[in-house]
């Protein structure tokens, strides 16, 4: 599943010329080349200037994008710092409310939805962090300047920042100290974080803290200390801590730790800004800990996540577990029916108290705070094992899309995972086209699509009888455009809205002008392919206009004549 932001079609000469740097970070699954990772802290940081910015209006949708190929530095926690090397850019949609990653003119990596997105054009920073909206991953490969290639599978806790300027400045994580130690359950030890920056500490904007370990507690105790406001914040059941000032006593809570802020010390000479920090351990498994740091600049020049160290966890009896449910991938279902999943309990460290389940679900759509039904067989999972999670819809359930967040508690611990996304409806989608009706050689139909689920095809068929043989037959089902040969049974790929071209012996495609829109903050349910067609010669005289589609629900409206052309 992906969703494709409008092309982008025209240039625009921005005032002043200002560099801008963007950050999207967060915690997210998905795959190194071959190598998985799960739960792992990233970074993404693009830098651009913004009289290279490009700007279309397509279909009333202000859109806003860096240029193909814009510079980024991707830092994966696990992974050694790299660079992308393909044609990725920046973009924000104030339409649809969502800014992100997207494959220039192409489907999108990453999405974050916020209202902030209504008015922002990327030439003006975003106003601090952003993080209170919902976050899409696409299993769409980046290709990395190692050779290998990025995606992710799953993303939360994302946050988009853009700030203005670029200092000269390259923040460095330098060092731990004790670099290796061993810590038990419930003790505290002290920590001296050292970083840098090639123009002076002062140009410093902020230091995280990672210890982690997987797969118990992947962001085991993950901290972050903003030099210009000396507070510090916890990462804990996956939000972030409101921040607390180093001069007010007050515990902050991380998943697997415990911190003080008044007990910390900063201090800064020439390029080193050394955090001396006492650490409390609430959870240990025997495991060692990888502990890396993170450094930014005051214009967010990131250093990457860069392991410095390590401690080891000794647990003295401690134990712990953790969630996971499959499968994960998107799956649609018609209202009235339900959808099963195996939650599994992975122990650690001789874990054995019983874990009680619950789950609640969220839906895309504003406004509709309806829950799904959620059952488990059994109720409570002891030790370790796994639980079939059923989640049932009812005909009484608004036809939206759906997340399930799990919840395993037991004695001592609270542990939180979530499905992919469940895509329900009761209906096949509403369909249009425009004009349908006319006569000349060649036109630019509009197919619109009506439903709160995604589409999963399009088809529009253009022959005097429903038959796909010597037709004009056209189908989209989301990645890409295809056209039938004359035969009717075999497709050639044209490609996405914005480029490619083909042609049968009835009519050609030439996707330069075409575009899709997949619904805007305005009009969130509705779908539109726009598409030139340009017909053959022998293929002239009266045409029936067919129209079919399907959603993720597997409702099909099936062909339906909706119009006529006269060819000539």
């Amino acid at each position: 599943m992906f969703r494709l932001t409008v092309g982008l079609l025209a240039f625009a000469s921005l005032s002043v010329a200002a560099q801008n740097t963007y950050v999207i970070g967060g915690v997210g699954s998905g795959y190194w080349g071959a190598q998985p990772f799960t739960e792992a802290a990233f970074t993404l940081t693009f830098t651009a200037d913004t009289s290279t910015f490009v700007h279309s209006t397509p279909c009333c949708e202000p859109v806003y994008s860096t240029p193909s190929g814009t510079q980024a530095l991707v830092n994966v926690s696990g992974f050694p710092s790299a660079t992308f090397a393909g044609d990725q850019a920046i973009f924000v949609n104030n339409a649809t409310l969502t800014a992100g990653i997207w494959h220039y003119n192409d489907p999108e990596y990453l999405t974050i939805t916020n209202t902030r997105f209504a008015t922002n054009d990327l030439s003006i920073p975003g106003g601090g962090y952003i993080t209170d909206g919902a976050t899409y991953s696409y299993a769409t490969p980046m290709l990395l300047s190692t050779g290998d290639s990025l995606y992710f599978t799953s993303v939360h806790d994302a946050y988009f920042y853009a700030q203005p300027g670029a200092s000269n400045g390259q923040p460095s994580a330098v060092s731990v100290a004790p670099g290796s130690s061993t810590m038990s359950l419930n003790s505290t030890q002290t920590f001296s974080f050292i970083v840098s920056d090639t123009v002076g500490a002062s140009d410093l904007g902020g230091l995280n803290i990672l210890f982690q370990d997987s797969p118990g507690f992947p962001t085991a105790c993950w901290l972050y200390y903003q030099v210009s406001t000396a507070t510090m914040t916890a990462y804990h059941n996956g939000v972030w801590s409101a921040p607390a000032g180093t001069q007010t006593s007050a515990t902050l809570t991380g998943d697997a730790c415990t911190v003080d802020p008044s007990n910390a010390k900063v201090t800064l000479s020439g390029p080193n800004l050394t955090l001396t920090l006492p650490i409390t351990l609430t959870s240990a498994d025997n495991n060692t800990w990888p502990i890396y740091l993170n450094a930014t600049n005051k214009t967010n020049t990131s250093s990457g996540y860069v392991q410095v160290g390590a401690v080891t966890a000794a647990s003295s009896g401690a134990s712990g577990f953790t969630l996971a449910v499959s499968p994960q991938d998107v799956r649609g279902v018609p209202l009235g029916q339900s959808l099963s999943y195996t939650v599994n309990v992975v122990p650690s460290a001789g874990f054995k108290q019983p874990v009680t389940f619950a789950a609640t679900t969220t839906a895309r759509h504003s406004g509709n705070g309806a829950q799904l039904a959620v059952t488990f067989n059994p109720s409570t999972v002891t030790g370790s094992g796994s639980t079939t999670m059923t989640v049932s819809t009812s005909a009484g359930n608004p036809a939206d899309v759906y997340r399930v967040l799990v919840t395993g508690t037991s004695q001592s611990l609270s542990k939180f995972t979530s499905t992919g996304l469940i895509e329900t409806s009761n209906v096949p989608p509403a369909d249009s086209i425009s004009p349908n009706t006319g006569a000349g050689s060649s036109q630019m139909f509009t197919i619109r699509m009506t439903d709160r689920i995604d589409i999963a095809g399009m088809n529009l068929l253009i022959a005097p009888s429903l038959s796909g043989q010597n037709a004009c037959w056209i189908f989209f089902d989301g990645s890409a455009v295809y056209l039938a040969g004359d035969d009717g049974a075999t497709w050639t790929r044209v490609g996405m809205p914005g480029s490619g071209s083909a042609s049968n012996s009835q009519c050609g495609v030439d996707l330069t002008g075409a575009s899709y829109d997949h619904g805007s903050s305005s009009k969130p349910d509705s779908k539109a392919l726009q598409i030139p067609v340009a017909f053959k010669p022998s293929f002239a005289g009266t045409k029936s206009l067919f129209v079919r589609a399907n959603n993720d629900a597997g409702f099909d409206t099936g062909y339906q004549a909706l119009g006529g052309w006269t060819v000539q």
